[in-house]
């Protein structure tokens, strides 16, 4: 008999190559094109090294061939990423093409000028002023010191002129006495 591989081919491949000749799998009969591909697009969008951008075109495929009358809960149900994650990945759409292109590091130390997620959530905050936006972007592609998500977060802010508010707090100290 043949099967058709559906998930796993990296795992398969490294079986291969250890030149075993039994494992333990799964088998299904009968699996709809719908749910072959459904199944796929799972595997992928949990794979850690896939780009920020293909796991939100990915989750908007599996949305799409679950039908129309899923909702985004069933999806995140389905891949297993919380709501909050799935909004994370969704609003990476939003951006321009060109600077979804841009977004490649997936590491949360990116390599000297890479473009991530987090800095992707900066340019997000000014994807209504798009000189700034690539303003910023150069500052992170170009700077001889890679700058992080978060400190790109604060010059994002600080281009519209708005505080950073989520690294000021205030300390009252109340003395005993």
């Amino acid at each position: 008999e043949r099967y058709l591989l559906i998930t796993g081919e990296l795992r398969f491949r490294a079986i291969q190559r250890l030149e075993w000749t039994e494992i333990t799998c799964v088998v299904k009969e009968n699996v709809s094109t719908r749910d072959r591909f459904i199944l796929q697009i799972i595997e992928n969008v949990q794979r850690e090294d896939l780009m920020s951008v293909e796991n939100a075109r990915g989750l908007f495929d599996v949305k799409e061939r679950l039908g129309r009358e899923a909702t985004w809960e069933d999806v995140e149900k389905i891949t297993g990423i919380s709501k909050r994650r799935r909004q994370q990945f969704s609003a990476l759409l939003k951006l321009p093409e060109p600077v979804q292109q841009e977004i490649v590091a997936i590491d949360r130390r990116p390599s000297k000028n890479e473009v991530t997620e987090k800095h992707g959530r900066a340019l997000l905050l000014l994807n209504k002023v798009p000189d700034k936006q690539q303003k910023l972007l150069g500052i992170i592609k170009d700077k001889a010191k890679p700058i992080t998500g978060d400190d790109a977060i604060t010059k994002a802010r600080q281009m519209l002129g708005k505080s950073d508010s989520s690294r000021t707090f205030s300390v009252k100290y109340t003395s005993n006495e």
